[in-house]
């Protein structure tokens, strides 16, 4: 058998077409390694913003080695007063105002408080989303009541309803619908939880014999070191825990502002937000109590806002203050 005859044109041609063929393979494999390299460094660079935004708000933690929750949806309660007076009046037990522990050693929760009824509570008020309890609120007149922003903030009034008179956020009680929500224009989420409050027009009056509104502290109320305010809400009982099926109160007292300040830094504390909480721990709100009430003697001074955990020692309880925002509540409602 004689030898094959190879045409050197077809062969050069092989050759040409698999030089391409690798060529294009090298190519594509630069492509694959650039895009990912992209990838990646996008990656960094969306790591490191969201690590320099967190560091804004955690400035003067970072030998904590604490997580920032940045709200009670994980927050906590606000709180005012003045000092050596006997709490609550007819909304609740009497409590004698004692600055080391403000009178009560409970093994319960809200964290660390005690069961309730509405009846001893009758502002407080479920804030719900689609059906659902998402926050705590207050009623400060039949047909108005206060939140924080941040459980409005990219909400529409079409979804959102409270529920009056009934100690469990899942049923009893009085739903309305709410028809506007105000949300302070200062407000932003982004840095720091300031201006926390937002003033919600209901679609009805709250008629239910277990529902009460609660008096506003007035603009030049001083909101005391070491005077104690009752917490109330659903939230979890415990930090990463479940929300609570019956309402629960605890007592805390203010916190001296400098110390709040060296806790999360001179900033993030501003002059419309106090602090309260037992400096050891144990005694806070937590998730789920958002917007709810601090009320001293009967009188709403503070909404819950926001904090570091749930109960933590020497991270107190960051709040709204109401008499810092109490023009704009007027101004809005009228109350």
């Amino acid at each position: 058998m004689g030898k094959q005859l190879v045409d050197p044109f077809f062969e050069k041609f092989q050759y040409i077409k698999k030089s391409l063929y690798l060529e294009k393979s090298l190519y594509l494999e630069k492509s694959r390694y650039l895009e990912k390299s992209l990838y990646l460094e996008k990656s960094r660079d969306l790591e490191k913003s969201r690590d320099l935004e967190k560091s804004r708000l955690t400035e003067n933690l970072v030998s904590s080695g604490l997580e920032y929750s940045k709200s009670r949806t994980c927050l906590i309660v606000a709180s005012m007063s003045k000092l050596k007076i006997n709490m609550v009046s007819d909304t609740g037990p009497e409590v004698e105002n004692k600055p080391e522990d403000c009178g009560f050693n409970f093994g319960g929760k809200i964290v660390g408080g005690m069961p309730v009824n509405i009846e001893q509570y009758p502002y407080q008020l479920s804030l719900e989303y689609r059906g659902r309890h998402a926050c705590g609120a207050v009623l400060i007149g039949h047909k108005w009541a206060l939140t924080a922003a941040h459980c409005t903030d990219l909400t529409q009034a079409q979804f959102l309803t409270v529920r009056a008179g009934s100690s469990s956020h899942q049923r009893g009680g009085q739903q309305v619908a709410v028809k506007t929500v105000y949300q302070h224009k200062g407000y932003s989420s982004k840095f720091e939880i300031d201006y926390d409050i937002s003033v919600l027009e209901l679609e009805a009056p709250v008629t239910h014999k277990n529902a009460r509104p609660i008096p506003l502290a007035e603009a030049d109320a001083v909101i005391a070191e070491s005077t104690c305010g009752v917490i109330t809400g659903w939230g979890v009982t415990t930090e990463g825990g479940f929300v609570s099926r019956g309402l629960r109160m605890v007592v805390v007292p203010v916190v001296n502002i400098s110390k709040c300040r060296a806790a999360y830094g001179v900033s993030t504390i501003t002059d419309r937000m106090f602090c309260a909480g037992a400096i050891a721990g144990g005694k806070d709100a937590c998730q789920g109590d958002s917007g709810g009430p601090f009320a001293i003697n009967g009188v709403l001074t503070g909404i819950v806002s926001w904090g570091i955990g749930c109960a933590r020692a020497g991270f107190p309880g960051v709040y709204t203050s109401i008499p810092a925002l109490r023009e704009f509540i007027r101004s809005v409602s009228g109350i």
